[in-house]
Parts: C-alpha cells; sequence; structure tokens
C-alpha cells in the first residue's frame, strides 16, 4: 500500500470539488459563458472522483498498473463526468428544493459507483459485492453529497452575513465522500484478479 499516492489523489480531489463548485455558484452571476463554466464544473468534479478511484487502486498495487484496459478506463471517465453533469443540471438555474438535492446527490453517488466498478474491470478483476455492506455504503455516499450541495445551494439556512466558508466546507465534504466512497466500496467487494493474460 502506497499512502504517497492516496494523500495526492486526495489533495487533487480536494481541489477539484472546490474548483467545480466555484464554477457552478459563478453561474448564478455571470452573463456570459455559463455553458463554459457549467462544462468546466462538470469536467473538474467529474475527473476529481475518477481520480481518486484511479489513484487509488493503483496505491493497493503498483503491479497491476501494466494491465488496465485503457479503453475501460476511459469509459469510466466518460461515465462519471456524465453522471456528474446530471447532478448539477438538476441544481443549476432554478429555485433548488429538497427534489432537486436528492436527485443530485443520486446522480453523484452514481458517479462514484460507476466509477469505482468499471475500474475494477478496467484491471481484471471479478467482483462479488456484499449486499449489506454495499447498501450501507451507498448510503453513507449519498448522505454526504447531499449534505455538501445542500450547504452551497441552499444557503439560505444558514445565517445571514460572510457565507465564504461554505464553499471550502463543502469540497471538504465532498472530498470526504469521494474518499470514503472509495474505500467503502472496496471493503464492500470482495474480489479475485483474473489471472489470463490480456491478448492483444
Amino acid at each position: 500500500f502506497n499512502p504517497f499516492l492516496v494523500i495526492f489523489a486526495i489533495v487533487l480531489s480536494i481541489m477539484a470539488s472546490y474548483t467545480a463548485l466555484d464554477m457552478f455558484t459563478l453561474i448564478k452571476t455571470s452573463v456570459k459563458n455559463k455553458r463554459f463554466l457549467f462544462i468546466g464544473g462538470t469536467f473538474s468534479m467529474g475527473i476529481g472522483i475518477w481520480i481518486m478511484n484511479f489513484m487509488g487502486l493503483l496505491a493497493g498495487d503498483l503491479s497491476r498498473f501494466a494491465d488496465y484496459q485503457v479503453p475501460m478506463t476511459i469509459l469510466s471517465l466518460i461515465i462519471g463526468i456524465s453522471f456528474t453533469g446530471m447532478a448539477f443540471y438538476a441544481l443549476i438555474g432554478r429555485n433548488v428544493k429538497l427534489a432537486h438535492l436528492l436527485i443530485g446527490s443520486f446522480f453523484l453517488t452514481l458517479a462514484v459507483i460507476s466509477i469505482h466498478i468499471l475500474g475494477m474491470y478496467a484491471i481484471n478483476m471479478d467482483l462479488h459485492f456484499q449486499p449489506f455492506i454495499f447498501v450501507l455504503s451507498v448510503f453513507i455516499i449519498f448522505g454526504s453529497f447531499l449534505i455538501s450541495i445542500w450547504m452551497v445551494f441552499h444557503p439560505k439556512n444558514f445565517m445571514s452575513g460572510n457565507q465564504s466558508w461554505l464553499k471550502p466546507v463543502s469540497a471538504l465534504i465532498i472530498t470526504g465522500a469521494i474518499v470514503e466512497g472509495h474505500f467503502l466500496l472496496k471493503r464492500a467487494t470482495s474480489f479475485n484478479l483474473n489471472s489470463q493474460p490480456n491478448t492483444p
């Protein structure tokens, strides 16, 4: 286990989460470039989720890097970014209600799960899920995302005044959801390494 890769991935996830939240909040006040801000925020958050899973798996066994299936890895990144875009599309440009927060949290949770599963398959692992731990993991990830986006997209619940702390704290909670998502889902997954070599 290489802790330096995990720490590096966590730092990158924090930066990506904060950048994404900053872009999404700028959409409200921006007259132009709203589409570019949305795309930039979506890619930033999606890559932040993906990089934690990618480097987290490498930290467990660097020798598996040679077995990575590049098309499957790229697919996991594309699907993660797509689910992230769906999550924030439900939150941008409207009066955010509980239903929107739940939808956004749902799609962010799907992004974490899909990236994790496809990342496992990308290194030739046969997966077997432990239902109880898996369901518990999903609820914890979902709850963490729900709290974080509620803080940013529903700031009226907090006292008026300086709310500059909301984005950094929310970015930390989102990063916590991503990190715990990786480790909890890994814990909920029993897997066997596929010993068959990759054929060209």
